[in-house]
């Protein structure tokens, strides 16, 4: 309840969801192209290690840093997994 009343008083200001919660913006199952397209490049890149990768995004939409996992699939692309803020 909390969140939703914070939520309603910063859109009344002109703040979106997204400047509260970068994660909003990611959708777990998204490939890693839709992922680039929507937020730009990423600021920095793990190594794959098991099938997965991280990418991390920081700028104008996303105030602070977000970590975004991804899984390679059986097609050899990658999908978003998990996202955290740090």
């Amino acid at each position: 309840m909390r969140k939703i009343c914070l939520l309603a008083l910063l859109s009344i200001v002109g703040c979106s969801e997204a400047d509260i919660e970068p994660c909003s913006q990611v959708v777990i199952g998204m490939l890693e192209s839709e992922l680039v397209t929507k937020l730009g490049v990423p600021f920095q890149k793990s190594d794959e290690v098991d099938g997965k990768k991280a990418l991390m995004f920081k700028g104008k939409n996303i105030p602070t840093m977000m970590v975004v996992e991804l899984n390679k699939t059986e097609l050899g692309k990658y999908q978003v997994s998990h996202c955290n803020i740090m």
